[in-house]
């Protein structure tokens, strides 16, 4: 089977996926941790940013309650964070929106749950789903470090296109072989490149290997079939704006839209991690290691740009948490360090210090805000 479809399978296979069967693969016990585990603040910045877009909502579809939507919402630890302060500190919002969270692993919704029951005990219409619906509803589907688990194509493309393809031998073992491209691969570089020729492709790699997503194209039609004619998509995770040709639809502001950042060269960035190490051997632990790669946000922009979601902002995460105070409460919390002395709040404030940083978790994540308007 191409690697595309092992990484879907070990990944989210319900009866023996990473996802869909292991009861922590999120936090320290876990493979991997996320902002909302790191960083307290993380959750109240996003909840200001939402209730900017939710009160534009209330303008263009009054009488429709909008929708805040979280793909891939994991333990529910971003979600809690974001309905904690807004009970705190916005409970006007309670009455007047609505709040969904979307996963595909059992174990995960189950924790979520648990942890958003308390907000649906206080009056918030709050729902955990399994899958995506019709929902018509004027609103915002946003992510953190969902995208980069959508199974990815290896081609190779040093000398004619080849694809990665996993097998196994009579012993059981999995390995990895160069075999035929798929025509969803083909299919998926047609677009990007506007040909799936070795020779165009090559010249966007910098190791001759490119990583592609179609998996993108059906993540973007369900959510622009199930949202209203105005939404909001908000995508956070690490990855660049990959190499490709140039197009109208990510043209820039000469097309109505925001600048899209310097871009950098395709390359192999598929990895695996098994309780916070990384991982030789993309295979040897099917079902039991987590599997990512870095996402390309050209991609990401041009799929939606076919459902008519156009590019409204492409940040870091440093500068995109600048913008929305994060700077000024570091300052803030170092003066309170100074004066009395707190572990807890030292720990919060090198995370939070971390996020601002463009040269570390603040640089290497990525914001991208897609909308649609009538």
């Amino acid at each position: 089977m191409p690697f595309a479809r092992f990484m879907e399978l070990a990944l989210t296979e319900p009866a023996a996926g990473y996802y869909t069967t292991n009861e922590t693969v999120i936090g320290r016990r876990g493979d991997f941790t996320t902002a909302p585990e790191r960083s307290r603040a993380f959750p109240v910045y996003l909840s200001r940013f939402l209730r900017q877009l939710v009160a534009g909502f209330f303008r263009v579809a009054p009488g429709r309650p909008p929708l805040i939507l979280e793909l891939g919402a994991g333990g529910g630890d971003l979600s809690a964070g974001i309905l904690s302060e807004w009970h705190a500190n916005e409970p006007g919002l309670r009455d007047r929106l609505l709040y969904r969270t979307l996963d595909v692993s059992p174990v995960l919704r189950r924790r979520q749950e648990e942890r958003l029951a308390p907000y649906r005990e206080f009056g918030w219409d709050v729902r955990v789903r399994e899958e995506l619906s019709s929902l018509d509803s004027p609103g915002v589907a946003f992510s953190n470090e969902l995208v980069d688990a959508l199974p990815v194509h290896l081609l190779n493309v040093e000398r004619d296109v080849r694809e990665v393809w996993v097998e196994s031998d009579e012993g059981g073992e999995l390995h990895q072989l160069l075999g035929e491209p798929t025509e969803a691969a083909l299919g998926e570089a047609e677009l990007l490149f506007g040909s799936a020729q070795a020779e165009v492709l090559s010249g966007y790699s910098r190791d001759g290997w490119i990583e592609l997503r179609p998996a993108l194209a059906g993540l973007i039609e369900s959510l622009s079939g199930a949202l209203g004619s105005d939404a909001c998509l908000l995508t956070i995770d690490y990855g660049e704006w990959l190499a490709g040709p140039p197009s109208e639809e990510t043209a820039g502001p000469e097309a109505g839209l925001a600048a899209a950042p310097p871009a950098v060269p395709h390359g192999r960035s598929v990895r695996a991690y098994f309780k916070h190490q990384r991982m030789a051997d993309l295979t040897a632990l099917a079902g039991k290691q987590d599997l990512t790669a870095d996402v390309d946000f050209r991609a990401l922009d041009l799929h939606g740009s076919r459902y008519g979601f156009h590019r409204l902002l492409m940040t870091s995460l440093a500068a995109f948490l600048a913008g929305l105070g994060a700077r000024e409460d570091l300052e803030a919390g170092h003066r309170e360090q100074r004066e009395s002395y707190d572990f807890e709040r030292d720990i919060q404030l090198s995370t939070l210090a971390a996020l601002l940083d463009e040269n570390d978790v603040g640089g290497l994540f990525k914001v991208m805000i897609q909308v649609r308007e009538t």
